[in-house]
């Protein structure tokens, strides 16, 4: 009666492999259930750190230019410049429309919301602009 219900006895075997650990391939052989390694053998592990390193460029002699980041206006948001994969400097930061920033103007009764132009989906114009308008325009002072 002293056995543990609902545990699956596993068929533990030798298993040899290697990581990736601290940029060195690890290699070991440990008895395990399941596999821990990424890597079946040191050849395998060696040539995927090799394709890692070639990758990465060699950013010791790069210079790149001083990148300000731009005062994005009201409707837009600033995305941070990045290194693309395989580049040692970052793209230039920019603005770009942020759609939650539009608020359409409520217009008090009595007036209508005018469409004065539309958003070109640049920052600054990023929302469509309305005015408010009297619903009925007539002059009757005459």
């Amino acid at each position: 009666d002293d056995q543990l219900l609902g545990f699956e006895p596993c068929n533990e075997n030798l298993i040899t492999g290697c990581n990736i650990i601290n940029g060195k391939c690890e290699c070991d052989t440990i008895r395990t259930c399941s596999n821990p390694f990424e890597f079946p053998s040191r050849d395998t592990c060696l040539s995927a750190l090799k394709k890692i390193e070639e990758e990465k460029p060699d950013c010791s002699k790069a210079r790149c230019e001083v990148q300000f980041s731009p005062r994005c206006p009201e409707d837009s948001i600033l995305i941070e410049g990045y290194a693309p994969p395989g580049e040692c400097c970052p793209l230039p930061s920019r603005c770009v429309c942020n759609p939650a920033g539009c608020l359409r103007k409520v217009c008090q009764p009595g007036y209508l919301n005018i469409l004065v132009s539309k958003a070109s989906g640049k920052p600054g114009e990023c929302c469509d602009f309305y005015e408010c308008k009297p619903v009925f325009s007539v002059d009757c002072s005459t």
